[in-house]
């Protein structure tokens, strides 16, 4: 696992208190199985943010693409991958 799915996992571990591979896979959709409402997104959206330094778009934002660690993680390494190219 990659530093930027491990950091995403250790939060959603620590405060949806469930466990990586055992209560959802890098693909899961924390919403579809019950793990995150729209509060938590809220305050996982924000921790992503403020951690790595990127800002996230309404789109991005509003539509949900942050429902699974994977496009998550995804989406901050592009984020990353954009502030370094300038």
């Amino acid at each position: 696992m990659d530093e930027v799915k491990s950091v995403i996992a250790t939060y959603i571990e620590d405060q949806f208190l469930v466990t990586y591979g055992a209560d959802f896979q890098g693909d899961t959709n924390l919403f579809e199985i019950g793990i995150m409402d729209s509060y938590g997104y809220v305050q996982l959206v924000e921790f992503l943010q403020r951690n790595f330094d990127v800002v996230l778009s309404d789109d991005e934002f509003l539509t949900n693409v942050m429902g699974s660690m994977d496009r998550m993680s995804d989406t901050i390494q592009s984020r990353l991958s954009e502030v370094r190219a300038g």
